[in-house]
């Protein structure tokens, strides 16, 4: 066991990324990636808004992230490029809170889409699954992958992007 020289914070939703040697991860609000191997302070990526759940792309080059704004409804999906000083680019935007969950390959990002929903007895807040295709990176499409009553979470796909596993609430 080692400990990171990150300091004294709140650390939440860490991803690592594809090479093992950095990860990204939200603390305060806000997201940052931190080098392991060189030890060097963490690089802050965003500064406005309520942020969460980064997860890497696949090539590592970019740090996709649920992000609440002045200028959004709910939780929208955001994409930040590290290689340059742009901020982050809106990826897709709803009226109900998109959390991010995994982007497993260059053309997909998988999410969860949700939101109050009235009368429900299991969760006052249920999910549906969802994902983005990124095969034109000028034009993602989000379509919905599986929705139920049940409150469904944090699906992840295998890596040879045959199976999904996923939670819910479904069974009690």
């Amino acid at each position: 066991t080692e400990t990171l020289a990150l300091g004294r914070r709140d650390i939440q939703a860490v991803s690592w990324s594809p090479d093992g040697e950095s990860l990204v991860y939200s603390s305060d609000d806000q997201i940052y990636t931190y080098n392991v191997l060189l030890g060097t302070p963490p690089a802050q990526l965003t500064s406005e808004g309520i942020n969460t759940r980064p997860v890497y792309s696949p090539d590592g080059t970019s740090v996709a992230f649920s992000s609440r704004r002045t200028r959004t409804d709910e939780n929208d999906l955001f994409v930040k490029n590290l290689n340059d000083d742009a901020p982050p680019r809106s990826l897709i935007t709803f009226e109900a809170n998109q959390l991010l969950t995994q982007w497993p390959s260059d053309s997909l990002i998988v999410f969860e889409v949700g939101g109050n929903t009235s009368g429900s007895t299991s969760s006052p807040f249920t999910m549906d699954l969802w994902t983005v295709d990124l095969s034109d990176p000028d034009n993602p499409r989000a379509k919905e992958y599986l929705s139920s009553e049940a409150d469904l979470r944090r699906m992840v796909i295998s890596p040879d992007g045959t199976l999904a596993a996923y939670s819910s609430n479904e069974s009690g």
